[in-house]
C-alpha cells in the first residue's frame, strides 16, 4: 500500500483503490492536497496495465462532506478573498482524467457525499451506496453555486428540471432515492457497501477491458462535449458568488447551526 498525505493507494488482482484518507474532517475537497493525491493515482492506474478497474472511497464515516466550511470561515474572517480559480481547475482536471481513463471507476459510497463530494462520486463510472447514505447539492445552501461537475453530471442523469430542484433546494436525498433516480447503480444495506463493491469490481477486472475503455470513450463523447465549457462556468461564477455578502452571512450560518438572514446581495 503507497500511503500518500490525503490518499491511501493500493493495487492487487487488478483492483486499484484509492481511499480518500482525511476521516477526521469527512475526507473534505478544499484546496489542491486532495486533488494533487487523486490525480497521481489516476496517472498510475492509467501507465499500470495490471490495473484493470478503480474503486474511490473514503476512510471513515463518509465518502466526502464536500467544502471544508470552516477553512472558508478562517478566510471570511481574516478579509483574505479565497482564490478559487487554482483550486477548482486542479479539481478539474482530475475530474476529465476519471472520464477519459480507459478503464472503469467505482465509488463506494459510505455516509455523506455532498458539494464537491457529490460532483467527485457523480464523475465516476458507477456509483453503489448504502440505503442510508445521504447526498446533496449542498453548495446552494452556502451561497455558491455546484463545483466540480456537480450541475452537468446531475442534468445529464435526471434531466434538467429535478436537477435544479435538487441544487437549489439542496434537498438531501437518500441511497434509496439517489437508486430510483438513477444517479447510481446499487443502494444496499449499510454491511453489504463492501462486498457488493468488490462483486463489481472482480467482475469488471476479470472482464473486457479494451472494450470497457473503448465504450467509456464512445459514451462520453457523445454525451459529454459541454464538460469544459460547463468547468470554465463554475471558476466564474463561484468566483463572483463566493464575493457575496449572502456567501459569508450563510457560512457564519451553517457553524452556528441557525438559518441565514440573507438580503440577496
Amino acid at each position: 500500500m503507497l500511503k500518500l498525505p490525503t490518499v491511501l493507494f493500493e493495487n492487487e488482482n487488478g483492483i486499484a483503490t484509492i481511499t480518500m484518507n482525511i476521516p477526521e474532517k469527512g475526507n473534505p475537497v478544499s484546496g489542491n492536497s486532495l486533488s494533487n493525491d487523486i490525480e497521481y493515482c489516476i496517472d498510475e492506474c492509467a501507465a499500470d496495465q495490471s490495473v484493470r478497474v478503480v474503486i474511490l472511497r473514503g476512510a471513515g464515516k463518509n465518502f466526502s462532506v464536500g467544502g471544508d466550511i470552516n477553512w472558508m470561515k478562517d478566510a471570511l474572517d481574516s478579509g483574505k478573498e479565497i482564490d478559487y480559480e487554482p483550486i477548482l481547475k486542479g479539481w478539474q482536471g482530475v475530474l476529465t482524467k476519471f472520464k477519459t481513463l480507459r478503464k472503469p471507476i467505482i465509488a463506494s459510497i459510505q455516509g455523506a457525499a455532498a458539494g464537491g463530494g457529490l460532483g467527485l462520486a457523480l464523475a465516476c463510472d458507477f456509483r453503489i451506496a448504502t440505503e442510508k447514505s445521504k447526498f446533496v447539492a449542498a453548495q446552494t445552501n452556502i451561497g455558491l453555486v455546484p463545483d466540480m461537475g456537480c450541475a452537468y453530471n446531475l442534468v445529464q442523469m435526471v434531466g434538467a428540471s429535478k436537477a435544479l430542484e435538487l441544487m437549489i433546494t439542496g434537498k438531501i436525498i437518500t441511497g434509496q432515492e439517489a437508486l430510483d433516480l438513477g444517479i447510481v447503480s446499487q443502494a444496499v444495506p449499510v454491511e453489504q457497501l463492501e462486498s457488493a463493491t468488490m462483486e463489481l469490481a472482480n467482475k469488471l477486472a476479470k472482464g473486457h477491458t479494451v472494450a470497457y475503455g473503448a465504450l467509456k470513450a464512445m459514451v462520453y463523447s457523445i454525451s459529454y462535449g459541454g464538460y469544459a465549457m460547463n468547468f470554465q462556468n463554475e471558476v466564474e461564477f463561484i468566483e463572483k458568488c463566493s464575493k457575496t455578502e449572502d456567501h459569508q452571512e450563510s457560512v457564519e450560518a451553517f457553524l452556528e447551526k441557525r438559518l441565514p438572514v440573507l438580503t440577496g446581495k
